[in-house]
């Protein structure tokens, strides 16, 4: 999404930054562990589709996407002025794909770097990303889609008060939701 084109979201222990061209070689790398694509529900791409995927999705106003910097990680120079801060981790995503309701989107999360698992910073990415999907595409209602087997993301997604909305035993996937009551309740 052109919207976050230069933005940088800055948190306690990562920073989120636009997914940029310069990323793709270490987000293919990623996606080739065939856990992580199927805990993300992913096909594999060939290099040359994960670049155009990369380019639409940074055009796709449906498509909000910031890659996740671990601050404990060292960063990587030649990913450009505005990935510093850390080394690349994960994502965190949000589709706004509801066409009945365009307060809602569907938001996910992939902490790629094993070095990075466990610390928190999945939780503190979407903190970030729904405070910044609020504020700006005014996104009131949040679903998660998590495989059912994904014990670890359940129990973060619940944590952050996400509650359970429905099963899909065709999928094997449980929708989880979070919804932003008022303004008064509104995440800043």
């Amino acid at each position: 999404m052109i919207l976050n084109g230069t933005v940088r979201l800055e948190g306690e222990h990562i920073v989120l930054v636009p997914y940029l061209r310069s990323m793709v070689d270490t987000y293919h790398a990623w996606m080739q562990d065939p856990w992580i694509r199927d805990m993300t529900a992913s096909e594999p791409l060939s290099y040359e589709e994960e670049v155009e995927n990369q380019e639409s999705w940074y055009r796709d106003d449906t498509k909000l996407t910031f890659i996740i910097l671990d601050k404990s990680l060292p960063e990587n120079g030649s990913l450009g002025e505005l990935a510093h801060g850390g080394g690349m981790c994960g994502d965190v995503n949000l589709y706004l794909n509801d066409y009945e309701d365009d307060t809602a989107g569907e938001i996910e999360v992939m902490i790629a770097e094993p070095a990075s698992r466990r610390k928190g910073l999945a939780s503190e990415a979407l903190d970030l990303m729904m405070k910044y999907a609020n504020k700006n595409l005014r996104i009131k209602t949040f679903r998660a889609k998590i495989k059912a087997e994904n014990d670890p993301s359940i129990r973060m997604f619940q944590k952050l008060g996400y509650v359970q909305e429905s099963y899909s035993e065709v999928f094997g996937e449980v929708t989880y939701v979070y919804t932003i009551a008022s303004e008064s309740n509104q995440t800043n």
